[in-house]
């Protein structure tokens, strides 16, 4: 399979978890928005996957999101809404976030790649962050990149 076309499974109140294995190239926009009862996400690539604009929007149940290295681009809005993430690691293959792509998703531990030099807009604002950990190449932060932070370092 090489990704999940936008809004295929828009709006699937049953889907408890999606697991998507090694070669998957893109995550359409919208793919799993709304998805409610969504609690586990597992992206496996190391083929510069691309997860589009809004595509686990809304998704307020999931607590697992796990990504593989390989993972090249988040896009804007993706995890909109996810208020019951724990820990997030971004791998550190990531090259671009979008504009509010995690937020108001409520994390525990962020762990930033060493390779990401740009932190966009709204990155994580109103995200409830415990601990964040910045990655050593940081040159920029976008306005309201986060909300509320407990506890962060700096490399």
């Amino acid at each position: 399979m090489t990704g999940v076309n936008s809004y295929a499974f828009r709006n699937c109140t049953w889907l408890p978890a999606v697991k998507v294995s090694e070669g998957w190239q893109l995550i359409g926009e919208e793919a799993f928005s709304g998805c409610s009862n969504l609690k586990s996400v597992v992206l496996s690539t190391s083929s510069g996957g691309v997860i589009e604009k809004n595509a686990f929007y809304e998704c307020t149940e999931v607590t697992t999101l796990t990504f593989s290295e390989g993972l090249k681009s988040i896009g804007d809005e993706a995890f909109y809404w996810a208020c019951n993430l724990a820990d997030v690691i971004i791998p550190a293959s990531l090259e671009t976030v979008g504009t509010d792509a995690f937020k108001y998703a409520s994390l525990g531990v962020v762990t930033l790649p060493d390779n990401l030099t740009a932190i966009p807009e709204g990155y994580m604002d109103n995200s409830n962050i415990q601990t964040l950990n910045f990655g050593a190449h940081v040159t920029s932060i976008g306005n309201d990149a986060f909300g509320i932070i407990h506890h962060f370092t700096l490399p």
